[in-house]
């Protein structure tokens, strides 16, 4: 019986694939991107400078330098930044 229930279930599974065409992808995610381009560079440094010191009540505050994830734009950023500078160029 739990064979043929996991049959069902699976074919179940593979029917709603089939009718709605889901698609996969991976994702890589290289850490210091700060610019989600896939490598580690200028334009990612520019963008943390851009946001140096700022909290999420300041003006020039970007989610996306935070890479330490601690609500601060500050060095700890930059050091993820500095330990894969060139990583994927």
């Amino acid at each position: 019986m739990k064979n043929k229930t996991l049959l069902v279930l699976m074919s179940i599974v593979f029917s709603l694939l089939l009718v709605t065409n889901l698609a996969w992808s991976i994702v890589v995610v290289v850490p210091g991107d700060v610019d989600g381009d896939g490598d580690v560079d200028l334009d990612d440094l520019i963008i943390w400078g851009a946001a140096f010191g700022a909290n999420p009540s300041s003006y020039n505050w970007d989610a996306r330098a935070d890479l330490y994830q601690d609500d601060l734009i500050d060095i700890y950023d930059a050091i993820i930044i500095a330990q894969n500078y060139g990583y994927g160029t």
